[in-house]
């Protein structure tokens, strides 16, 4: 029989800044629904910011990647 136990204090919030993040990227949100979805969450506003600029670099890196790669198949 699997133990029950009470969720702790970080289970029981609404969602983790790495959850945001994760959607943010695979749903291409821009930094205006990331700021959004972080201000409906409560995060603080230093962490709202890397989390934007988290996102934003990753973007930047993957469409640079992108580019490369559709150079070189030409």
């Amino acid at each position: 029989m699997p133990f029950m136990r009470a969720p702790t204090g970080l289970e029981t919030t609404t969602m983790r800044p790495s959850q945001v993040i994760a959607e943010a990227l695979v749903g291409r949100h821009s930094p205006s629904q990331i700021t959004s979805r972080a201000a409906k969450l409560g995060l603080p506003r230093p962490l709202t910011r890397a989390m934007v600029i988290a996102c934003c670099a990753t973007a930047v890196d993957a469409s640079s990647n992108a580019r490369r790669r559709a150079i070189a198949t030409t």
